[in-house]
């Protein structure tokens, strides 16, 4: 890569500039600066894959392949969030992740994907209701509680696994309801996000994504 970089003629140097940045704000590059200014620097732009607090709504999905082979290469996730506001600004949500293991089972790249998936949400949210394989465990991590769950997804097949929770607070009447859902690095997800029964908005996880919709 270095060798094709440095003997590379002037005239690609902006497409090669344009595909770093888009790799880079995709997180597929992070970066890590002992020196503490380069790093403050690469935090600001958020490159460095740092876990952002937020006044409001949080989500972060988190996935760990656990003896799964390479078989991140063929799993598509998609994150339905369903969010009611009651009337006395009570929020409620429904948070199911979908795993897809599109690839035949081969025993070299693919075979069962075994996930271990950790759910970052608002500190205090009140776990209402879970659907997962096996191995439920409530944590605090980061400034965020988090669900932990285990669960298998085989070739060819697909998983889900659900939480219910309520906001540890209220939006009213007037007032805004603001969402940051953080990518993972290196995993794209597809989001569909309902407010009250209606889709406020559908799209992959690219890049970390801010939503706000008043009340």
């Amino acid at each position: 890569m270095l060798n094709n970089l440095f003997n590379s003629k002037p005239e690609k140097f902006p497409k090669i500039f344009d595909t770093f940045i888009k790799a880079a704000d995709e997180k597929h590059i992070l970066f890590y600066f002992h020196d503490t200014k380069s790093q403050e620097f690469a935090e600001e732009l958020g490159y460095a894959g740092r876990i952002k607090s937020f006044d409001g709504d949080y989500l972060h999905v988190n996935s760990a392949n656990f003896g799964g082979l390479k078989g991140n290469l063929y799993i598509k996730g998609m994150v339905d969030q369903d969010i009611k506001v009651a009337s006395d600004g009570t929020v409620t949500k429904k948070v199911k992740v979908t795993l897809k293991n599109t690839g035949k089972a081969d025993g070299w790249l693919n075979a069962v994907y075994r996930n271990w998936m950790r759910l970052y949400v608002p500190k205090g949210s009140k776990l209402v209701d879970k659907k997962v394989y096996r191995d439920f465990k409530l944590a605090t991590d980061l400034g965020y509680t988090v669900w932990e769950s285990f669960s298998l997804t085989y070739p060819l097949g697909e998983s889900t696994t659900e939480f219910t929770y309520e906001l540890p607070f209220k939006v009213r009447e007037g007032e805004s309801y603001k969402l940051l859902i953080q990518k993972q690095p290196g995993i794209d997800l597809h989001i569909i996000t309902r407010l009250n029964g209606k889709v406020l908005e559908e799209f992959d996880l690219l890049t970390d994504k801010e939503i706000e919709r008043k009340i």
